[in-house]
This record gives C-alpha cells, sequence and structure tokens, in this order.
C-alpha cells in the first residue's frame, strides 16, 4: 500500500475518536493505499471519503450486491466506484464477506482504474456494541 496507506491512517486517526478513532485509521490506511499512484493524485480527501462510504453500503447489505455510484471532483472530474461483495462466511467466529472495489477516474481523457480486493468482518466496539463492519487489514 506505501505512501498512500500512510498519509491515510495519519488523516483517519485525526478524524475519528475513541473506538471510532481505530475505525477511522483503518478506514484511511485502506483508502490512501487503495487510492494511491495516479488515481490517488486526481482523488482529494472527500472523494476517497466518498468511495470508502460506498463500500462500506455495499457491506452492509444483507446479500451479495453489485454497488455502483458515480459524482465529480472539486475539479469537475467524473469518478465512478462500484463495490461487488459476495456472500458471508464465517473466521474466527465473526461473519465476514469478500469484496472487489474498482474506482475510475478520467486522466486526460483516459479511464484509471484502481482496483482492491479485502474482506470486511462484523465487529463490535464499544463505540458499536451492536457491531460494526470493519474493513481487515
Amino acid at each position: 500500500m506505501g505512501v498512500g496507506a500512510v498519509v491515510g491512517g495519519v488523516v483517519g486517526n485525526h478524524v475519528g475518536s475513541g473506538d471510532g478513532k481505530t475505525i477511522m485509521t483503518v478506514l484511511g490506511a485502506v483508502a490512501g493505499g487503495y487510492f494511491g499512484g495516479k488515481v490517488g493524485e486526481y482523488m482529494d480527501n472527500q472523494d476517497k471519503e466518498h468511495a470508502m462510504n460506498v463500500a462500506q453500503q455495499a457491506i452492509a447489505q444483507p446479500v451479495p450486491v453489485a454497488y455502483e455510484d458515480k459524482w465529480r471532483t472539486q475539479r469537475g472530474t467524473p469518478v465512478a466506484t462500484r463495490v461487488t461483495t459476495q456472500a458471508p462466511h464465517y473466521d474466527q467466529g465473526r461473519t465476514c464477506k469478500r469484496f472487489v472495489q474498482e474506482t475510475t477516474i478520467r486522466i486526460d481523457g483516459k479511464p484509471e482504474t484502481a482496483t482492491k480486493e479485502g474482506t470486511a468482518c462484523f465487529e463490535a466496539t464499544r463505540e458499536y456494541p451492536q457491531g460494526t463492519w470493519v474493513i481487515q487489514q
């Protein structure tokens, strides 16, 4: 994941508090790593957060889905992200799902896509005692 993950983790760490701080640090690191490179250069933190929220919405669905969202960056550049989830599986007593997220942005008129695969598990935290989906490192 490299520099993008480190920067994303630092940003996420400054956003959250309590267990939310841990979750935001992990999400920030994941977002920074996912959207590093050319795609990440054209997306600001608000765009990266939007894309991660799309992933969270897809992961939270009770059945496998293909969820897509489109928006424009503050510079007016079109962005599309698509998240596909698989059926839940169990890992160490937790419900987990594999997912694939593809984020495409037009750079100099050409589509550039960042594709990442990951796993999210449903976990109880102090902030969310009923549980929340947490993207695993």
